[in-house]
């Protein structure tokens, strides 16, 4: 067999056996939370879409933990990744543990999103004092632009609940 057929057989071996194995690799690093899974979207480039309101909370119902957003994006477009840092402090005497449940208001917006960095698969314990940053990192999808309850009501409320 020829050295540059068999060497690109191989090249094409490799990449097919990456690429499924990414899949399950992702699921372990969601269940353990040890690692960050890949997405091979993230780096594809995309176009751009058009501006967009969107409103990044942070609400908390527990009076033992301060719950706030500390760097929420200034301008989001569609096809353009949205990031914010969470800021959670422990206020109480006691170990607490919860884990962020998202809200994304109006509803049908959630199915437009692609979530890269979520909060709501981890969960999270703080010692009494303690306080950590938690980054989330999503995109909202180009065809939310094609979507009528989108052309009527442009504002995205998403954030988190703990």
């Amino acid at each position: 067999m020829n050295p540059t057929l068999r060497l690109a057989i191989r090249l094409l071996a490799i990449l097919l056996i990456a690429f499924f194995a990414i899949q399950p690799f992702n699921w372990f690093c969601q269940i353990s939370q040890k690692c960050r899974p890949i997405f091979l979207s993230y780096y594809i480039p995309k176009k751009v879409g058009e501006r967009i309101n969107v409103s990044i909370n942070a609400i908390s119902y527990s009076e033992k933990v301060k719950f706030t957003v500390l760097k929420p994006e200034d301008e989001a477009h569609t096809n353009k990744r949205i990031s914010a840092v969470y800021h959670v402090k422990n206020i109480s005497k006691k170990t607490i543990s919860f884990r962020p449940a998202l809200i994304v208001e109006p509803e049908y917006v959630e199915k437009y999103l692609i979530r890269y960095e979520c909060l709501c698969l981890n969960k999270y314990r703080l010692k009494a004092g303690e306080e950590i940053d938690m980054r989330m990192e999503l995109m909202i999808d180009k065809k939310i632009e094609s979507d009528e309850r989108f052309k009527r009501e442009m504002l995205i409320n998403i954030g988190y609940k703990i």
